[in-house]
Parts: structure tokens; sequence; C-alpha cells
């Protein structure tokens, strides 16, 4: 009996203390995210991507927050590209303009991703290049450079 009295007040203490909750999203397109993703708030990391699953179709990810951070009912979730070879993390807006949420562990958020400026210089870059490989072939009339046409 002492033993089981000793393990519920430690498991009481364990979740009494902790400092984090757990928020559900509704991703709009997960590409580039996994467990351990980054939740960021102005380039401040404040969780992480905990699970990702499929829920019929949807997918559904499980974000675990620091109880610090406060969230009020105008704020947004994002994916968003945050490296140049397209590292990924989700991106809280929060306004300021709502009260306090408290998310109920049954509420699912839309994640939208966030076409951010690193999206088009990438994709600029991309298109630059496609463009030089298109000069290139074409002043070479579609021939390989070192090989003869028949």
């Amino acid at each position: 009996m002492k033993k089981f009295l000793i393990t519920i007040i430690i498991i009481t203490l364990f979740s009494c203390n902790s400092n984090k909750r757990t928020i559900i999203l509704n991703i709009e397109d997960g590409t580039g995210l996994s467990e351990n993703t980054n939740v960021v708030f102005k380039g401040k990391k404040i969780g992480m991507i905990k699970k990702i699953d499929i829920v019929g179709n949807n997918l559904i990810a499980k974000i675990s927050i620091s109880n610090d951070f406060k969230i009020d009912t105008s704020s947004e979730f994002y994916i968003v590209t945050t490296g140049f070879l397209g590292e990924k993390s989700i991106e809280i807006i929060n306004s300021n303009n709502g009260e306090e949420y408290i998310y109920n562990i049954k509420d699912t958020i839309p994640c939208k991703v966030k076409h951010s400026g690193s999206n088009v210089l990438i994709k600029d870059f991309f298109d630059t290049m496609e463009a030089f490989i298109d000069t290139i072939q074409k002043s070479n009339n579609g021939s390989v450079p070192g090989k003869s046409r028949p």
C-alpha cells in the first residue's frame, strides 16, 4: 500500500510541475515537418512537435509549448521555412488583441503554410538557374559539350 501511495504522490508531483502544455494542430501541408520540429515565437524556440498522426484525411500534430508563453484567441499558427535548405518550423503569430485562450486538449487549431521571403528567394534562385541552363542548352543547339551529333 505504501508503494502505491508513493507512486501516486510522485506522479502527481511530476504532473503538477510540468511547465509544458500540449496543443493539437490541424496541418495544412506537412512537407518538411517531423517530430522535434521547433515551435517558435519571434525567432525564439518555445516548444516542439511531439507527434504527427494522420487522422482521417487530416494531418494532426501534437505540439508541446512552454506554459510561460501566453497564447491569445487571435493567435495564428504557420509552417515557415527557416533555412536555405528548406528546414521548417511552426511559428506562432500572437497579435495580443484577444483574451488569453486556454486550449482544451480536444481543440484542434488550423496551421497553414506561410510563404515567406526565404521561400521566394529560393524559388527565384532555382528559376534563375533553370533559365541559365536553358541559355546554355540553346547556345549549344541542344548538343552536349564533348559529344558530336549524328
